[in-house]
């Protein structure tokens, strides 16, 4: 019997070097699309809630009118006693939306109790008479101060702004949520022209009772020709002209 001489080389028991490297580029593709379909879902999930939002707010605008008779405004002097020599001697329509929605302007500037009239939640429009609203809830409701009044927030901490069809002017104010800002100018929170961004390209306005608007993820308003991108392509406001 002949032995068989043929020359066989020991094989490494453990990984080479690229084989490691495939392993680990396969860990980081997979941990980068893991996280990569977090994010979106995150992100879906933020916009679903912006819109439940701002449904609701249309909800609640939709009875305050059927309660008081209109909308709420969104131009005109404080209710809660600010000078009209002081930056806050109005509010703006995010001011008169949340105070409509919630009611919570319970103390003026001068640390007066139950300026809106009513105690909480709520408000009232006679001393003594019905107490209307809320007209969101209150609980899930983000807020924060502007001027030392709530203002509401979307789901990406940006206020939500409010703008009352002018009837008479035929047009929306573009001053409603400007901040006053003496010395300075205004600090302007909503869209560079809201007029334009009403139309949204178009010729008319898209509604004529009111706008509710806030400038998405990103922080920023659509305006094509400044942003870039045409109306309804990259547009990722929130908004009632839908």
């Amino acid at each position: 019997m002949k032995a068989d001489l043929t020359f066989r080389p020991n094989r490494p028991t453990g990984f080479t070097l690229i084989e490691l490297l495939v392993v680990v580029s396969i860990i980081a593709l997979v941990a980068t699309l893991g996280a990569y379909g977090v994010m979106r879902a995150r992100r879906s999930m933020q916009m679903a809630s912006a819109q439940t939002m701002l449904k609701g707010i249309q909800a609640g605008l939709e009875t305050f009118r059927n309660d008081t008779g209109d909308y709420p405004t969104s131009y005109g002097p404080s209710p809660i006693c600010r000078t009209p020599d002081t930056p806050a001697d109005r509010w703006t329509g995010a001011h008169w939306l949340a105070q409509a929605m919630l009611g919570l302007a319970d103390e003026d500037a001068n640390n007066r109790d139950n300026a809106d009239l009513a105690p909480g939640p709520g408000f009232r429009l006679i001393a003594r008479g019905r107490v209307f609203g809320p007209y969101i809830d209150v609980e899930h409701a983000r807020t924060r101060m502007i001027d030392g009044v709530p203002v509401l927030l979307d789901t990406y901490d940006h206020p939500i702004l409010y703008y009352r069809f002018d009837a008479a002017a035929g047009q929306y104010r573009a001053d409603d949520n400007n901040l006053d800002n003496p010395g300075d100018g205004d600090d302007i929170l909503g869209p560079p022209d809201v007029n334009v961004y009403a139309r949204r390209g178009g010729s008319d306005f898209l509604r004529r009772d009111y706008l509710i608007c806030s400038p998405g993820p990103d922080g920023l308003w659509f305006c094509p020709g400044e942003s870039g991108g045409t109306w309804g392509s990259d547009d990722d406001d929130f908004n009632n002209l839908e």
